[in-house]
């Protein structure tokens, strides 16, 4: 979301992966500045939510027409890079939404706890309409991918998904902890980090039934897939919190301590 642009290297290993398993689709909004009025955020979720009755539609047509033996999708999944994801989780609380429509969201670098700005009520009425509706009934599974201390645009702890849905339906990881990284990665380099997103895409690959073509029906074995294949640190917010608070004492003391030997 944001730029059809930001897809490209995901749309690439996901073909890499297996080249008829996906269709991709990106939505374009010209690089609206989603991060600074919730406004945008509401509008872009409407949008969504008709982009996707559109798509399965669409298949359904398709299907019928072809007559082939193949059920035709009743969900997609959604790759959202920022805003993206909380114009996602917006997608799912408004009366537009198709119910079940959406089952699967791996977030890149998302700030589903804290906005970047508050500048205006309607992004906080945002914030607010997602935390009060933690606790509905769903099957959506939340991965959230946080880029470690190199991300200057959105701090680690606000990619916790605690306040989005239950323990039950989601987990964070580090990108540094994902053995195929193993380094802290940017805000944008999330969307063409090869080793990030190769992760992903086999992540995704896994908890597709390749007989239907459809998302395993179980949410916590797609949730423990996911979890599998990304091999990282399962880290709650308070957890991520007092990691990155002990590692910017660290960086202070050792700067202390080599002012002081320049000192000498």
């Amino acid at each position: 979301m944001g730029s059809y642009k930001q897809a490209r290297s995901l749309s690439r290993h996901l073909w890499d992966t297996n080249e008829e398993l996906f269709d991709f689709f990106a939505l374009d909004f010209h690089d609206e500045a989603t991060g600074l009025n919730g406004n945008f955020i509401t509008d872009q979720a409407l949008f969504l939510n008709n982009v996707i009755r559109v798509i399965l539609r669409e298949y359904k047509r398709q299907m019928k027409h072809t007559r082939t033996q193949v059920v035709s999708p009743e969900s997609v999944v959604i790759v959202a890079h920022s805003m993206g994801g909380i114009v996602a989780r917006t997608a799912e609380l408004l009366p537009n939404y198709k119910k079940h429509s959406i089952q699967h969201v791996v977030a890149l670098g998302v700030p589903y706890d804290t906005p970047w700005f508050t500048f205006d009520p309607e992004m906080r009425a945002v914030y607010d309409r997602m935390q009060s509706k933690r606790d509905i009934k769903d099957d959506v599974v939340y991965v959230s991918i946080a880029g470690g201390h190199k991300d200057t645009l959105v701090h680690t702890s606000w990619t916790s998904v605690d306040t989005v849905t239950k323990p039950s339906r989601a987990f964070a990881v580090l990108a540094s902890a994902i053995p195929a990284v193993k380094t802290p990665v940017d805000h944008f380099c999330l969307l063409w980090c090869h080793q990030l997103l190769k992760v992903v895409a086999q992540s995704l690959y896994k908890v597709v039934d390749l007989e239907t073509r459809e998302l395993l029906s179980s949410p916590s074995v797609r949730l423990a897939i996911a979890k599998e294949t990304t091999e990282g640190l399962i880290v709650p917010a308070t957890m991520v919190a007092g990691f990155m608070i002990l590692y910017a004492y660290v960086l202070g003391l050792l700067y202390v301590v080599v002012k002081f030997f320049s000192l000498l």
